[in-house]
């Protein structure tokens, strides 16, 4: 009796650590079979578009310096920054007080000379009638034709001093040599015409330069300029094509072709190296002001009705790219190969077939063989 209960308790015993062992294995493996809520998605024919971005603003593709000699004061000005302005619009009249006297001077001096000539032209003819009659000898005839002559000549020297001085004047009135918008304005009333240095240049042969009073932009060709940094410049070529979306404008695309990049370096404080790129805007109706703000992206590759999915569902492990796929309802990890790729979307090349479903939401969850349960009714 005795031995049959020792037999009744080992069996228990032997019962109890199987039932423990097979509590443990399930606990373990029970995890690896929970069934995962998960959303999908399709690689979807799309574009996508390889850009470098850069920020800049609108600038002016031509400017131009309304110049006046130095020396000269002003006597009144037509404009203010910020003005529309036509080409031939006077902007400034300088003093003109000493060529004013000039002209009225050498106008007075024209008539004189013009009223001599008179005389010498009347007592010519008069000596001529005397030398007809043998009144006078020739060389009385020769000095009045020589003084004529004098005369003549003399009124020319005048009337083209004359031309000149009215000339002058003429240049008292400061014209815009383009229409545009004035964009600097480097003089007041009463001030001097700088020029520049107080000294002579060099290259103007002794001359003193014409000094800028203002600057206009021509507003009719406008550019989007920006700084690209040193290790994105060299994938940036003249003729490429550029889409720029303004702060103001947030919701249109201006296109636009890159038509500069400068050849020296962008200083800043930081160090950092920049270079400074042209990009000629396409003609548009928006109502663009010199300086807006925007963002600009160049296109270095586009590619359409290619096989994309969403960048996020893609997941990288020691430099390969894989996804989730749901075969059978079950999570499958599968390695593919991409191309292009932008901020919201990645060209797939190789690894996945069309319809195939790829693990959206969960997809940071999942493992390879497990099973899951798609929210988002898709097959």
């Amino acid at each position: 009796m005795r031995h049959a209960m020792k037999r009744w308790v080992r069996l228990v015993l032997i019962l109890l650590c199987l039932g423990s062992a097979a509590a443990a294995v399930l606990y373990w493996q029970w995890p690896r079979h929970t069934i995962e809520a998960v959303t999908v998605v399709e690689a979807r024919p799309g574009t996508i578009e390889q850009v470098i971005s850069a920020t800049g603003s609108v600038e002016a593709r031509r400017k131009v310096l309304v110049t006046a000699e130095p020396g000269t004061r002003i006597a009144a000005l037509y404009f203010d920054e910020q003005d529309i302005v036509a080409k031939g619009q006077v902007l400034a009249k300088l003093d003109d007080i000493e060529l004013v006297t000039q002209l009225r001077q050498m106008e007075t001096a024209l008539n004189v000379a013009k009223a001599s000539l008179a005389d010498a032209e009347t007592s010519l003819a008069h000596a001529k009638a005397l030398y007809d009659k043998g009144y006078i000898a020739r060389q009385e005839v020769e000095a009045g034709q020589r003084q004529v002559e004098l005369s003549r000549s003399q009124i020319a020297e005048k009337q083209a001093t004359l031309q000149l001085l009215k000339a002058k004047l003429d240049r008292t009135l400061i014209r815009a040599p383009i229409s545009g918008a004035i964009t600097r304005k480097l003089v007041e009333v009463g001030g001097v015409v700088s020029d520049g240095t107080r000294g002579i240049s060099a290259s103007s042969g002794g001359q003193l330069q014409p000094m800028a009073i203002a600057e206009i932009a021509h507003l009719e060709a406008l550019e989007f300029h920006v700084d690209v940094d040193q290790t994105e410049i060299g994938q940036i070529k003249r003729g490429q094509k550029a889409v720029i979306i303004l702060d103001a404008f947030p919701d249109h695309r201006l296109h636009g072709v890159v038509e500069e990049i400068t050849l020296s370096s962008v200083e800043e404080i930081s160090g950092r190296v920049r270079y400074k790129v042209r990009v000629t805007l396409e003609k548009t109706t928006l109502p663009l002001r010199l300086g807006m703000t925007g963002t600009v992206d160049f296109i270095l590759a586009r590619k359409e009705q290619i096989p994309t999915l969403p960048m996020a569902v893609v997941l990288q492990r020691g430099g390969d790219e894989f996804v989730f796929v749901v075969e059978n309802g079950v999570a499958r990890q599968r390695s593919i190969q991409v191309g292009l790729r932008n901020e919201e979307l990645v060209e797939v090349t190789a690894g996945l077939r069309a319809g195939e479903r790829v693990i959206d939401q969960g997809r940071n969850k999942v493992r390879d063989g497990q099973p899951v349960h798609i929210l988002n009714g898709q097959r």
